[in-house]
């Protein structure tokens, strides 16, 4: 499924009964909201994004991937971009930061993501994870499940957040990335 009408039909059989249906940019494969060129400095403030149009429930309680998308809810491209004070929830990936060029995740709530919740992925640069609750990220397969990851060659400041029911870590640094700095954060039954 790639149709955005597959929702409807697909949670009445499961028994739901909302009426919400998708947009057309619930399928975007970069991400539900792409913030890149124009977007430098941009700030993203008090938003609630919640993608439970990409996730429908197996009859055993486990979600089903293959119907939706493994876009991040936001992918930001751009330098400078600031999110702040917004509530991400029931996506793939909540955000997906690819120029971490002064980059900010600051006072926002991110739950039930699947394999990660913040992706400070690739490329030079800095940014900050400030004051954050993190939780509830689900694996998909055998790998993911962490709160934050982090790529090679950024400089990273994670300070003052919650890190809690990850499925597999609250944090994951897999390139052994020498600049990252960590700072007064609660890990909570992160497996």
């Amino acid at each position: 499924g790639t149709d955005e009408a597959w929702n409807l039909p697909e949670c009445r059989r499961l028994g739901h009964t909302h009426d919400l249906t998708p947009t057309q940019a619930t399928w975007n494969v970069n991400g539900l909201i792409n913030f890149e060129g124009d977007a430098s400095n941009l700030v993203f403030d008090g938003f609630v994004i919640d993608g439970h149009t990409r996730q429908v429930y197996k009859p055993n309680g486990d979600m089903t991937l293959g119907v939706g998308s493994s876009a991040p809810l936001i992918r930001v491209l751009a330098p400078g971009v600031k999110i702040r004070n917004c509530l991400l929830m029931n996506g793939y990936h909540g955000i997906r930061i690819q120029v971490a060029d002064d980059a900010e995740v600051s006072n926002c709530i991110l739950l039930n993501l699947i394999d990660r919740a913040v992706d400070f992925e690739i490329g030079n640069g800095k940014g900050i994870l400030r004051n954050n609750t993190i939780g509830f990220v689900w694996t998909s397969g055998t790998v993911e499940g962490y709160g934050l990851t982090i790529g090679s060659a950024i400089k990273v400041a994670a300070e003052n957040n919650v890190f809690m029911f990850a499925n597999k870590v609250g944090i994951n640094s897999g390139f052994q990335n020498d600049d990252v700095k960590l700072v007064n954060n609660l890990f909570f039954n992160n497996q």
